[in-house]
């Protein structure tokens, strides 16, 4: 079977809170996720949402329906966002956060996503170019939270 899993980890001086923002800021994704061209949130609620997404990577386009879950960091517990898509480009995309507290202004963020697209050659494309995009996605939202929160600089 054919697709894709990317985990990730890393300790951030930013707030649990703070990080949790910036990834359910989903209509936001456009102006830092190259891939991502625009969001539509079709509907939102106390611990979930559903967004329309479109996407593109190197010369392919597609769109796909977002299903999210979220519980925000609170008291210096943890937080997550779960995100699930089986419509669309993808025949499964499932990705999660986890925000794991460590004081006032550091956090560790987990970052897990595992994909198949349905077309084989949408597969074949992404492929080519796993290794480079599986590091820009945790690579942007650093470089978001450093923008929003602090030094441009080092979010580099």
């Amino acid at each position: 079977m054919w697709g894709n899993r990317f985990v990730g980890e890393e300790v951030l001086a930013f707030s649990a809170e703070k990080l949790f923002s910036i990834v359910l800021d989903v209509e936001r994704y456009p102006e830092f996720l190259p891939w991502c061209k625009d969001v539509r949130v079709l509907s939102r609620g106390d611990s979930s949402l559903v967004a329309e997404v479109v996407a593109s990577f190197l010369s392919l386009r597609g769109e796909y329906t977002s299903h999210v879950s979220f519980c925000p960091p609170r008291d210096n517990q943890p937080g997550w966002v779960k995100v699930r898509s089986t419509d669309g480009v993808f025949r499964l995309l499932q990705s999660e956060w986890r925000f794991l507290p460590m004081g006032s202004e550091k956090t560790l963020v987990k970052f897990c996503i595992k994909f198949s697209f349905r077309q084989k050659i949408l597969q074949i494309t992404f492929d080519v170019a796993a290794d480079v995009a599986k590091h820009r996605i945790m690579r942007a939202f650093r470089a978001r939270a450093y923008e929003l929160f602090g030094n441009k600089d080092l979010g580099r």
